[in-house]
């Protein structure tokens, strides 16, 4: 089981936690990966598909930085990887599916930066910094069934213990979940996603595909992710709040569900920003940041590793 690495590519991870997706494995290295805070809401924002992705410059800076200028259909200087097995050796034609990875990639990040990071950075204006951190806290706790779940099929009762502990702590004297007292209480445990459970059992990844119109990183899936996202959308709260609701021929599940969703994903934006009144120069790094890209077969690797460490974690 290897350790995480920073991803270059992720820069800020505005869809995620702010560590979370900017971590990767890295076989050799004694580092530990960012626990549950940092992985909070990664299946339940595969929801936010109308809010398409975000980061990371314009398509013709991403084709130039993914593709030989030559052609769009080759691979030159690759290697293969034991992530990556079926790289194509140099000069060979793209597989179709990568050169549709590519092309979603690109109109993903392209989205981003056109209409993710200017209305995330109204949402910085009004929403103070701190109340940003609460509302990701609250959020994060509503993923805490998946996890104790999972953890159990996973045939491991302490963490799922201890998962179970910090729910309680959080849902009580953390006010919903909006102050993480957990934290001084508990030792912090890694979350538990249905694909890791999966991945557990043997279930094999499946192909690595980018899903145009979801947002990074949760663009980026196996057909193992894809059905444990499913699968934790079902352990959620959210999940059996529709449920009721529409059992009960009414749309509040709907609404609060959706409209969590949709908070979510733009305050995870916001919380990597600078505050609305910083210095010029933070502002600056920042829009540089967002437009850090990773070639694609590293981009592939990197995910493919980070889905192995997460299930032998």
């Amino acid at each position: 089981m290897g350790s995480p690495m920073v991803r270059a590519s992720d820069s800020l991870m505005l869809w995620g936690d702010a560590a979370q997706y900017s971590w990767r494995a890295e076989p050799g290295r004694g580092e530990v990966p960012p626990t549950e805070r940092s992985r909070s809401t990664r299946s339940s924002v595969y929801a936010l598909t109308l809010i398409a992705s975000l980061l990371a410059g314009m398509p013709g800076q991403q084709i130039a930085a993914q593709e030989p200028p030559a052609s769009a259909e080759v691979v030159t200087g690759a290697t293969p990887t034991e992530a990556d097995p079926k790289l194509p050796e140099e000069g060979r034609p793209l597989p179709r599916l990568d050169r549709f990875n590519i092309r979603a990639g690109n109109f993903n990040h392209w989205v981003g930066i056109h209409v993710i990071i200017p209305i995330a950075k109204g949402y910085n204006v009004f929403v103070p910094k701190l109340l940003q951190e609460s509302i990701n806290n609250g959020i994060q706790n509503l993923q805490r069934p998946r996890d104790i779940v999972n953890s159990a099929l996973q045939l491991k009762p302490k963490r799922a213990a201890r998962h179970l502990g910090s729910l309680i702590l959080n849902s009580t004297l953390g006010i919903g979940g909006l102050f993480y007292v957990s934290d001084s209480l508990i030792d912090d445990t890694s979350p538990e996603t249905f694909d890791e459970t999966l991945g557990h059992w043997g279930v094999p990844p499946g192909p690595y595909m980018v899903l145009p119109f979801v947002v990074p990183p949760f663009s980026e899936t196996t057909v193992r992710s894809l059905v444990g996202s499913a699968g934790d959308f079902v352990m959620g709260p959210l999940f059996w709040l529709n449920t009721v609701a529409g059992v009960l021929g009414g749309t509040e599940g709907l609404i609060v569900s959706s409209s969590l969703t949709v908070t979510g994903g733009l305050n995870n934006v916001a919380m990597l920003m600078p505050g609305p009144f910083a210095d010029e120069s933070e502002w600056k790094a920042f829009d540089e940041l967002v437009r850090e890209r990773t070639p694609y077969h590293d981009q592939k690797r990197l995910y493919l590793e980070n889905r192995q460490y997460d299930v032998a974690d």
